[in-house]
């Protein structure tokens, strides 16, 4: 019998349908899985609103000081012009 390979995602929708099934109590279950309550708590709420339980990006939404395209665009053919 192979070795059964489990995904976060998997091990994450087993945690929640663990806690919605009311199997164990949630804290008693997060402490098995070794995650806080708030954590618990965030992968339900996304399980429960059809998100996907893999880890999102943390990559900011807009940076503060970027500069419009055509302005990048300008700013490079100037630079080649003057070598």
């Amino acid at each position: 019998m192979p070795w059964e390979c489990k995904t976060m995602e998997k091990t994450r929708e087993e945690f929640v349908r663990r806690v919605l099934s009311h199997e164990k109590s949630k804290a008693a279950l997060c402490r098995e899985y070794g995650i806080s309550r708030p954590t618990g708590d965030k992968w339900i709420k996304r399980f429960e609103n059809g998100e996907s339980l893999s880890d999102k990006s943390r990559k900011p939404f807009h940076t503060a000081n970027k500069i419009n395209d055509d302005v990048e665009q300008k700013i490079i053919s100037a630079r080649k012009n003057r070598r």
